[in-house]
């Protein structure tokens, strides 16, 4: 809403009302819904997918302890299992690779991604999660 009310003002004051005036003003919106709806999405899918897992879990098999909740994560595959598929995942990907017990960073490609996921996530203020 904040942002919306600033385009229009910003607008009117830069440009006053012309022949082009809603071309501007469905542009801006759907710019600026588009930018939120996206930011939205990005951290709910960073902040709530395992939180969601796990609330559904305790829904489903009553109060449980913390080591109950990590071996019954996923239908009881547990959370090493949930690592392990992340992992392969990303190794099917060629972002990383085993090197022994060592799991290492396999391409400039997979360099790129990672500086690109920490600003992304400094810019949009995100924490250390996710």
């Amino acid at each position: 809403m904040v942002y919306g009310v600033s385009w229009l003002g910003l607008n009117l004051t830069t440009n006053g009302i012309s022949s082009t005036f809603c071309e501007e003003m469905i542009a801006g919106f759907s710019t600026i819904l588009f930018f939120s709806l996206g930011y939205g999405e990005v951290f709910s899918m960073v902040c709530r997918g395992f939180s969601l897992r796990i609330l559904i879990d305790t829904y489903l098999k009553g109060p449980l302890t913390l080591d109950q909740i990590a071996s019954n994560y996923g239908d009881g595959r547990g959370v090493d299992w949930m690592m392990r598929k992340r992992i392969s995942n990303i190794e099917a990907l060629n972002l990383v690779k085993w090197n022994g017990p060592w799991l290492f960073v396999a391409s400039n490609r997979a360099l790129f991604f990672g500086r690109f996921g920490l600003l992304f996530k400094r810019i949009f203020k995100l924490g250390p999660g996710g």
